[in-house]
């Protein structure tokens, strides 16, 4: 035991040392930081969206929605299959059982652990289990059946599973954060289940910016909502926030903002989500071009009578909201 103890605290003050190198023992404090900030957040939980709901203390099963949505339908048939093989009919060799529970109990237990974290944002916080899936799911393969009928069958249908898997991955390229399964819906369906990086990390402002060039709209103003940290003036864009109710004019909004991820602007967006986007810049940036006769109508009006209210009061007029009349800002 006390060899053993030995061993770990070598091991522990070696891990330290190298974790310090890597940050230049200048900034290790920082890593310090970072790791307390993380387990604080894991406690006191963060805002996130399930199937429409909202909150900050996560769901239990947030992280199995997760998985049956963003896993590759393909590989969730075979996962199935196999475990029903080797439970059902014994496919698994008794001398490589302790190797088949390695591929199990690990991803199985880090997986149980997720599911009582506070933090649900998003499919990236459960990778570490892909690795253990894969390479379990491979030993489809090497199954042996007695009937050579039965073999054939099986190689079409892992061969089926295999195209399916291709297929579904180049459907989805270059996208690929924005993946949904089949049984999911496909990602034009995810922001209806999942939100945050599983769908939207700011992965598509620069065909954004090629959509805005091909389209010549770099000076035209756009009502413009994006998830990023971005700076708003950093892409040189002719951008005015979204107005909370209905006007005319083309609309740039972010999946995670017209949901209202943050709830910040809760009720804001309903307006437009209530209609279908014009255009989609991927899968997480969606495009409206309203021009409704009535609300080219209503802005012209509003915006005489803000201008020239406004002026009344020595302050230039910025911007209207209209409910059943005319609610003028100015500064």
């Amino acid at each position: 035991i006390q060899r053993d103890s030995i061993g770990v605290t070598i091991a522990s003050v070696t891990a330290l040392f190298v974790v310090a190198a890597t940050y230049f023992f200048i900034h290790a404090r920082d890593y310090v930081l970072v790791i307390a900030f993380t387990i604080s957040r894991s406690v006191n939980g963060q805002l996130a969206y399930l199937l429409g709901n909202y909150g900050s203390q996560g769901w239990w099963y947030y992280f199995i929605v997760v998985f049956f949505s963003k896993t590759p339908s393909s590989i969730i048939i075979l996962l199935f299959v196999l475990l029903f093989l080797l439970c059902v009919f014994k496919k698994w060799k008794r001398e490589n059982f302790i190797d088949e529970l390695t591929l199990i109990i690990p991803p199985l237990f880090y997986f149980i652990a997720f599911m009582f974290n506070h933090i649900n944002i998003g499919i990236r916080h459960i990778l570490p289990i892909y690795p253990f899936l894969f390479v379990f799911v491979s030993k489809a393969v090497i199954l042996e059946f007695e009937k050579e009928q039965t073999k054939k069958m099986w190689r079409i249908i892992l061969l089926l599973l295999l195209l399916w898997y291709a297929a579904s991955t180049l459907f989805i390229a270059p996208h690929f954060l924005a993946f949904f399964n089949d049984f999911a819906g496909g990602p034009e369906n995810g922001s209806n289940i999942l939100l945050d990086s599983n769908i939207d990390w700011s992965q598509d402002l620069n065909r954004l910016e090629q959509w805005i060039e091909k389209n010549n709209l770099r000076n035209t103003r756009l009502y413009y909502s994006v998830f990023t940290t971005e700076p708003l003036d950093y892409r040189d864009f002719q951008i005015a926030s979204v107005p909370c109710t209905p006007h005319p004019g083309i609309f740039v909004v972010s999946v995670n903002n017209l949901y209202d991820l943050t709830q910040n602007r809760e009720g804001c967006f309903d307006w437009l989500r209530a209609r279908e986007p014009t255009e989609r810049i991927g899968y997480s940036i969606f495009i409206y071009n309203i021009t409704d006769s009535n609300l080219q109508e209503q802005e012209v009006l509003c915006r005489d009578e803000c201008t020239s209210a406004c002026a009344q009061h020595n302050q230039t007029f910025v911007e209207y909201i209209y409910t059943d009349h005319c609610i003028c800002g100015c500064e």
